[in-house]
Parts: structure tokens; sequence; C-alpha cells
């Protein structure tokens, strides 16, 4: 007779099998014949004795239902690195030298922002590294011009 397991408990080694008609089968670990532990869902050949089952064998694997869906938390986007180090160099720029780093360093933030496909942020710090470094340029530019053009006086 066919029938699908319906349950088992390892700790007593009792189970129940569901036949053809319907009808419920007990049986224990010593009557199944197949190798591991018998699981619900699994499809079996057995022979019916009133309501017991004996010569248990597995034909399939246990049935398997539907997962439910896994939902994936998205990804948080890391800061980058050349972004900060534009940033910090574009502050330091306008009082000490570092306005060249933080042009390169936020150009360089800039582009690997876009092509992450949003793994990255930073943007915003890119971007403020590379206004306060081309002000550190223009500001240090101006003090040379005006040292320069006050030795040319003096």
């Amino acid at each position: 007779m066919k029938g699908t397991v319906l349950g088992f408990d390892a700790q007593s080694a009792v189970g129940v099998i569901k036949g053809e008609g319907d009808e419920r089968y007990e049986f224990g670990q010593a009557q199944w014949k197949s190798p591991g532990l018998p699981e619900p869902g699994i499809a079996v050949d057995f022979v019916a004795q009133e309501s017991n089952a004996t010569e248990i064998y597995a034909v399939s694997a246990p049935v398997q239902t539907a997962a439910a869906p896994v939902e994936q938390t998205p990804a948080v986007p890391t800061t980058s690195a050349p972004a900060v180090a534009s940033l910090v160099a574009g502050i330091l720029g306008l009082f000490f030298f570092g306005s060249i780093i933080a042009i390169v360093c936020g150009h360089i933030a800039r582009s690997q922002i876009k092509e992450s496909n949003g793994r990255l942020a930073g943007d915003g710090l890119a971007l403020a590294g590379l206004i306060t470094g081309y002000i550190g340029i223009a500001l240090w530019g101006a003090w040379f011009l005006f040292m320069g053009l006050f030795a040319v006086i003096a």
C-alpha cells in the first residue's frame, strides 16, 4: 500500500502514516526499513495490518512546501574614504596647504560614488571638499599675488 508519513516522534519512536484512502496507520521505528529517520511528507510503501503499518520503505524525499520569501534588508552604503579625505584636506587647505589634495580626492570620490550603484555614500562630502579646495586655491593664489605685488612696490 502507498502512503505518506504524517509525523514521527523520535523520543517515543512512534509515527503515523496516511494511507491511500485517508486511513491512518501507526508504526514504530522498528518497522521503518529505509535509512535515516522518517520525516513528515515522505512517500512510503508499506504493509497495512489493521491500524498498524509494517515493512515501511521510503519511495521519495519529503514533499517540500513553498518557503516564505526571505526578506532582504537593503545594504547600508558606506561613506567613501576619499570623500572624507577631500573635505578634511579642503578645510585644512583654507589655512595651510592641502587644497590640491582636496580637489584630487574630491574628483576621485565623486567618480567612485557614481560607479558604485549605491554602495558608496558621501557625494556631499566630496562636493564640499571640492568647493573648499577650489576656494583654498583661490585664497592662496590671491595671497601670493598680493605678497608679490607688495614685494615689488616696497
